[in-house]
């Protein structure tokens, strides 16, 4: 640095000094260290993390995370996809979000400082692969990346050196790979798996899934499993939380899944969500488990699932029989019941049935018939013994 700024004061002076020679040699020089300088100055500021493609359709979700490891000024600074070229400013004190809609943005990840969200004016990411570029108030390039696809809901994430695709952590940590230390015996590999009973997978009921899994190291866990559509990956299914007693979308991780070591397995309940009650076929299951607290996934698995439409068979209805007090040709039936009801007038005859112990039910019409045959019979045989008496009578006189 000393021979940087006796340079720039001295510049002049050297050249009247110094042979032509020398003197380049020493402007070199100078060139040398301003370069090393300011490589030091920016080599923290890096692109860290890109999200190209989400399930919503608008490119408003999409957006590029900046890092410095320390404060920096970035006005007139500038990124560059392709073919776009658009400049910013922001006081960089660790990370920047660039979007399209910054509104969209926080909707989305209301998480995030949104005092680190700006919006950009480009067109978006294209998701078979861009190139995206940073570069300083001098066009001089910073941080370069480029991806030739890109997975719905998964960003690119910068991890050492190499980029990986995983949950997006906008304003977090990256999702980068836990480092083993360096041991030399590798640890076996947290592995998961997923069973169900194929019969059990009906739309509008709840179906339980079994999650197995093995080389856990003796941490809490966390697991999310997701029935999606296999065309857009729209998560349709809803997972019951014993913690909070609730049915939430399975986009949320169930905590405290598995805790300990060695092979475990849990059986976790789902149902298919209200808004898509009608569906009925092939979809997909998606198992993941990450450590408490941690965005890094440490297994995931993912298989085929057949979703049923429970078929509703109407019960047998009881044929019951109704006799009316009106004429009809005498009939026999086995019914296993009769309902008896009156006509509207006494002259009416009721058709007897043979099988009258299986009668259910007599109607008040029906009843004063048969008791007004009873009094009709017992007042004929009073007036008989009335007519007997008084004929009697009559002899004696």
């Amino acid at each position: 640095m000393l021979i940087l700024n006796f340079a720039r004061k001295r510049e002049k002076d050297l050249a009247s000094f110094l042979d032509n020679q020398e003197y380049y040699r020493i402007i070199n020089i100078i060139n040398l260290q301003k370069y090393f300088f300011c490589l030091n100055f920016v080599s923290a500021v890096r692109i860290n993390e890109v999200m190209a493609d989400c399930t919503e359709s608008s490119v408003n979700c999409e957006w590029v995370e900046i890092y410095s490891g320390s404060s920096i000024n970035l006005t007139n600074w500038a990124i560059n996809t392709s073919p776009q070229y658009e400049t910013f400013n922001f006081n960089l004190t660790d990370f920047l979000i660039i979007t399209k809609n910054k509104n969209a943005f926080i909707e989305k990840y209301s998480d995030v400082d949104e005092s680190k969200v700006i919006e950009w004016g480009g067109s978006g990411l294209s998701n078979t692969g861009d190139n995206v570029s940073l570069s300083d108030n001098l066009t001089s390039l910073v941080s370069n990346f480029t991806y030739l696809s890109s997975d719905d809901e998964l960003s690119w994430q910068y991890c050492e050196g190499e980029w990986i695709e995983a949950d997006p952590t906008p304003g977090e940590e990256n999702s980068c790979p836990a480092d083993d230390g360096g041991d030399e015996e590798e640890e076996a590999e947290i592995e998961i798996f997923i069973d169900w009973d194929e019969d059990d997978i009906i739309n509008g009921d709840e179906f339980d899934i079994e999650v197995s899994v093995e080389n856990l190291k003796g941490d809490d866990y966390e697991v999310k499993i997701e029935i999606t559509f296999r065309e857009n990956n729209t998560i349709i299914s809803e997972t019951y939380h014993e913690d909070t007693e609730n049915w939430r979308s399975s986009k949320y991780y169930v905590e405290e899944a598995f805790s300990g070591s060695g092979n475990k397995s849990e059986v976790f309940s789902l149902r298919i969500n209200e808004d898509y009650v009608d569906f009925e076929g092939k979809a997909s299951i998606n198992a993941k488990i990450r450590k408490k607290g941690s965005n890094s996934i440490l297994a995931e698995k993912t298989n085929n699932i057949n979703i049923l439409i429970e078929e509703i068979t109407p019960e047998p209805e009881e044929d019951i029989i109704i006799v009316s007090s009106e004429e009809d040709e005498p009939q026999e039936t086995e019914s296993i019941g009769i309902i008896k009801l009156g006509g509207s007038s006494l002259e009416n005859k009721t058709e007897s049935i043979k099988t009258e112990k299986n009668v259910l039910y007599e109607s008040r019409a029906e009843k004063i018939k048969k008791s007004a045959v009873y009094f009709f019979s017992l007042l004929c045989v009073i007036f008989i013994i009335l007519m007997l008496i008084n004929l009697d009578k009559f002899k004696r006189k």
